[in-house]
């Protein structure tokens, strides 16, 4: 048990290397890609501040907070779905994907340890940006770090659960980028459905987990222990359901001979 524990935890830090080997080495466009990130969120508060006129200051906090808080849902998502996707597809580009799948302790459990890595280095960043775009914009509100973190994580994991098929589909058609980028309205249709609370639109996969999200930290509502099990048991479900489908499509290449084409 200890040493099986131990080749996991090994493998999670040679993903969590492997991603410090790759910001490092194309650090010009990781660097870009942060700048890109701080002035979406300084401009967001801009954008609201020019409509401040006749608009009390309260109305105008929470549009921004309302704003940020629902750019960063929205990025949180579109990065779970998209990770499986592009590690899959760079993989089979570079000659690597072989490797993953022949994987002792299995091709989803290295994909899913690439995949915490990366929302571990996305809630950083977000965490480190957000009080930098406040300081340039002089304004400045509070946020519940506790419940963000707390609602964020079971929104991630509804969220990796869709990009495991999105990568079962990628393994046998190889290129779904037409698809990621259809996928975007439909996240965007997920965050506004009103799942809270229960309804039938809570049985949607990242839809009540977003809801839940935005109702507690810009709504201020708080969330009933139940809808809190909920959806947590709703995410969870749905990332056993991916990873078997995962598997089978993993299965399908196999015996098609078709893994390593592009």
């Amino acid at each position: 048990m200890i040493e099986r524990f131990k080749i996991h935890f090994n493998v999670l830090m040679g993903e969590a290397k492997l991603s410090y080997i790759s910001t490092k080495r194309y650090g010009v466009n990781w660097l870009v890609g942060i700048i890109n990130l701080l002035l979406f969120l300084i401009f967001i508060q801009l954008g609201i501040y020019s409509f401040q006129t006749g608009l009390s200051q309260n109305y105008i906090n929470g549009k921004i907070e309302t704003l940020i808080i629902g750019f960063f849902a929205f990025s949180i998502i579109g990065m779970a779905i998209t990770t499986i996707s592009s590690r899959i597809s760079e993989g089979a580009t570079t000659g690597v994907l072989e490797h993953t799948m022949l994987s002792p302790i299995g091709s989803t459990n290295v994909l899913l340890y690439y995949a915490v890595v990366q929302f571990l280095f996305a809630i950083i960043v977000y965490f480190l940006l957000l009080p930098v775009s406040m300081l340039i914009c002089r304004h400045f509100f509070v946020i519940n770090i506790a419940k963000l973190i707390f609602y964020t994580i079971s929104l991630w994991i509804a969220s990796c659960s869709v990009g495991f098929v999105l990568g079962a589909l990628t393994l046998i058609y190889k290129r779904t980028q037409n698809f990621i980028n259809l996928l975007q309205f439909v996240i965007l249709t997920l965050m506004i459905l009103p799942s809270y609370p229960f309804n039938y639109f809570s049985l949607i996969p990242i839809s009540p987990q977003s809801s839940a999200l935005m109702n507690s930290i810009t709504g201020k509502n708080d969330i009933s222990l139940g809808f809190n099990l909920y959806i947590y048991l709703q995410s969870i479900a749905c990332l056993y359901i991916s990873l078997k489908i995962f598997k089978e499509a993993e299965k399908y290449v196999k015996i098609k001979g078709i893994l390593g084409q592009y």
